[in-house]
């Protein structure tokens, strides 16, 4: 009867420890994401007018050679009267394509595979940086979306989505645009 016991007490304490830590783990995410982190819809006009630039580019078609060198760039919300905003967090999401040869019908398809991480900062670490610098080519797309910006007071904004299409050139874009 005490051995039976003496494991069941060592159960229950587990099952606290481990319902304690999920318990904190828990408040640790509601902090960044409920309701009291006071984060405001810009996008339902219930607080200023945001846009989103990488650097300071905002288009949404970009050459490959341009974007490389916007890698280095943060993130920047700015609002209509050219207030500057610190980003404090956002989601990136890469849309990699690449060729492989299929054995079957002989031919090259296309394949695409979508990577995606959260940064709590203002711009891509060097890991992302290195790997888009060596696979970015055009046909891609860069996602920069779930953006946070904080003001100089420390409101949260959920500012606008920023969505880049990889080109070859912005020449090519305009040829395609006058047809």
């Amino acid at each position: 009867m005490f051995h039976h016991r003496k494991y069941f007490m060592l159960f229950v304490k587990a099952g606290w420890l481990i319902g304690w830590t999920c318990g904190i783990i828990t408040c640790q995410a509601q902090q960044l994401f409920s309701l009291h982190a006071k984060v405001l819809d810009t996008l339902n006009q219930k607080g200023p007018m945001l846009y989103t630039l990488l650097g300071n580019d905002s288009a949404t078609h970009i050459p490959t050679q341009k974007i490389i060198e916007l890698l280095d760039s943060p993130l920047v919300v700015k609002d209509t009267r050219g207030r500057q905003y610190r980003v404090i967090r956002f989601d990136f999401g890469y849309l990699h394509v690449d060729t492989t040869f299929n054995d079957t019908t002989e031919r090259f398809n296309l394949v695409p595979e979508y990577l995606g991480f959260t940064f709590v900062q203002n711009q891509l670490d060097s890991l992302w940086k290195t790997r888009l610098r060596k696979t970015l080519h055009a046909g891609e797309r860069l996602y920069f979306d779930h953006i946070i910006a904080e003001d100089a007071s420390g409101i949260k904004y959920g500012a606008p989505p920023l969505h880049i299409w990889v080109v070859d050139s912005l020449r090519k874009i305009n040829e395609a645009g006058a047809e």
